[in-house]
């Protein structure tokens, strides 16, 4: 374990009792790391700043029952990753709604609907296939080295996890998203 991650697993043991000066020191030493992970994955710096800011208070109204942390930096990222990816599901919600909407407005022939209804949907499936296949491990070692620029070694530090274990993840990562999109081209086929 790093000094940095002792440091701020200690900081984390007095949030843990309320210390509100731990957690602020916890904020101003991880922002910086989390604003640019979240940007690279929302591409909207106003979207990013709402999911950090929910994200600390979320952390703070929860600490008592998170309890001791021993990768703090680690475990906010995990944390930061999932509201990025809340919020990305969102707006796609949103997006195909609005989409949607647009769609029913067009004067197209029922034939045409129905097919562009189908190869959306035919394409939604695949897409959520592909998201759902792949472990939020191997999401996040895959996010942590080509976003993030992070080696093997970092990355381990990081996660707490052995290095091979890294390389390990991140292989097996990679061999299944080649294998989903090669489904993913066979639906299209199909």
């Amino acid at each position: 374990m790093t000094k940095n991650s002792e440091d701020l697993s200690k900081l984390w043991s007095e949030v843990c009792i309320g210390n509100k000066r731990s957690y602020s020191l916890i904020h101003k030493k991880l922002y910086p790391a989390l604003y640019v992970y979240g940007n690279r994955m929302l591409k909207d710096e106003e979207l990013t700043e709402d999911v950090i800011q929910d994200m600390f208070i979320k952390l703070w109204l929860k600490k008592e029952s998170i309890g001791p942390i021993r990768n703090v930096k680690g475990y906010f990222f995990a944390v930061m990753r999932s509201g990025c990816l809340d919020s990305i599901k969102s707006r796609v919600t949103i997006k195909a709604k609005k989409a949607n909407i647009e769609f029913l407005d067009l004067e197209i022939s029922i034939e045409e609907k129905i097919t562009q209804r189908e190869a959306t949907l035919k394409q939604g499936r695949a897409i959520e296939c592909a998201l759902n296949r792949l472990p939020a491990r191997q999401q996040e070692i895959l996010r942590l080295r080509f976003f993030e620029g992070m080696n093997c070694a970092e990355i381990g530090a990081m996660t707490g996890i052995k290095y091979q274990s890294v390389v390990n993840h991140m292989y097996r990562a990679v061999q299944t998203l080649r294998e989903l999109y090669g489904s993913e081209d066979k639906l299209r086929v199909a």
